[in-house]
């Protein structure tokens, strides 16, 4: 995680050291403070202030954008007496980091969000789970309010999900919940080409049951790995909103080309060791054999980085198109079947 942390005192720069030492990253303090903050803001993860609510708040909100793209914001005392999630709780992560942080300084932390403070699913956190795509976020606040107050609630989904929601909350077909007289929640493989107001609220999620597994020489530019993957997703007719996830191999975790295109398609990086490949029985994998490679083998320590990465990041599920070769990088897909979990 890529987290800067900033702090205005003497106590607050030892609290960020200490928090630093088990969440590595970045550490600023007063000197040109407003302009490090909007400097980092579309890089970090995670922004961590200590100091007063009221100061952070003023220096973030010309900076605020979308719950979507903001990375998770904490505001902390100096002494980590209380950790507060500001912003981006569910989807950046912040109400998690909260409390992971509140641990190391032994506080408290301060989560807000309606969901966790009335203890009901959060649905933009299912989605992020899943990997699934909200199509209209605007709609997930009036889905929050129907969990919340225990309101009839419709899920349709065309795949399975484990786990019980509240008694409010009634899974179905996609086509019932589409006619159902309340607010729904539409899991399908597409979504409207227009959504537009209905009667009810309706929140669209869409399935991303594409992994892309990755794998590529030291510093290769990045122009040259995204006009591979042009050619990997056209000639293969990849549909770019199915994609839920890159997949990688520890040693490619920091090149900094499959970082950007994980942020380009906005989907998760998932990293990969030596002991989960060498779980995997590269024979009957997938429904195919794996490609072995010995040179690849000899260079990284495992024998196959794309097609075994992208077979565990969809879960051992169905490997759609074997390791595919371009000048100095490797793609391969494969596809999630698992149920969704609640």
């Amino acid at each position: 995680m890529n987290v800067s942390y900033f702090y205005m005192t003497t106590q607050g720069e030892a609290t960020a050291r200490k928090l630093c030492q088990a969440l590595p990253g970045e550490i600023y303090g007063k000197t040109d403070y407003k302009a490090r903050v909007r400097a980092v803001w579309d890089e970090a993860d995670a922004i961590v202030f200590i100091m007063a609510t009221g100061i952070a708040v003023r220096t973030i909100a010309p900076l605020l954008r979308s719950k979507t793209s903001d990375p998770a914001v904490i505001v902390m005392d100096q002494n980590g007496r209380f950790v507060i999630s500001l912003l981006s709780g569910h989807l950046g992560g912040a109400n998690r980091l909260a409390a992971q942080l509140a641990k190391i300084c032994g506080g408290m932390p301060v989560i807000t969000t309606g969901t966790d403070a009335a203890g009901v699913p959060a649905m933009d956190l299912f989605a992020q789970k899943n990997r699934l795509r909200i199509e209209n976020i605007g709609m997930l606040k009036y889905i929050s309010s129907a969990m919340i107050e225990g309101q009839p609630l419709a899920v349709g989904t065309v795949r399975p999900i484990e786990g019980r929601f509240p008694d409010n909350v009634t899974v179905m077909p996609v086509h019932e919940a589409a006619q159902f007289e309340g607010p729904a929640v539409i899991i399908g493989k597409t979504a409207p080409a227009h959504i537009e107001e209905e009667t009810y609220p309706r929140l669209y999620l869409t399935i991303r049951d594409l992994v892309v597994g990755v794998g590529c020489k030291k510093d290769m530019p990045f122009e040259n790995l995204m006009e591979a993957f042009r050619q990997f997703t056209d000639s293969a007719g990849i549909p770019l909103k199915r994609i839920g996830a890159v997949a990688t191999f520890e040693m490619k975790k920091d090149e900094p080309c499959i970082r950007a295109l994980a942020k380009t398609l906005e989907v998760p990086l998932i990293i990969f060791t030596k002991e989960d490949i060498d779980t995997i029985d590269m024979d009957h994998a997938g429904g195919k054999k794996i490609q072995v490679s010995q040179f690849v083998r000899q260079t990284t320590g495992v024998g196959s980085v794309s097609e075994a990465c992208a077979y565990l990041g969809a879960g051992c599920g169905h490997i759609m198109i074997g390791k595919t070769k371009y000048s100095g990088i490797t793609f391969a897909l494969a596809k999630d079947e698992r149920s969704l979990k609640l």
